[in-house]
């Protein structure tokens, strides 16, 4: 198989959560900044995002709160992807 993941099918492999009007503040304190790397948008410099991809995780905060909240798979599982992924 070319692309994708070597899982079962019907596997999740990553999934995004939009807050919308729910989004919540973003407190940078309570991150673990050692696993976390602040990205900022190349066309929004209000809008950054906060990478883990040790863990899969990475939160979309504009001005100060999140937007969205994107996991995948974790660093340890990227020996899934089939041959010829980033």
């Amino acid at each position: 198989m070319k692309g994708g993941w070597n899982v079962a099918p019907d596997t999740v492999v990553s999934f995004l959560i939009g807050l919308g009007e729910k989004s919540a503040k973003f407190p940078p304190s309570r991150i673990d900044k050692r696993k976390f790397k602040k990205v900022q948008d190349r066309h929004l410099p209000s809008v950054h995002y906060y990478v883990n991809k040790e863990d899969g995780i990475t939160y979309e905060v504009q001005e100060g709160m999140v937007q969205s909240v994107e996991y995948y798979a974790a660093a340890k599982d990227r020996y899934l992807l089939c041959p010829n992924q980033p």
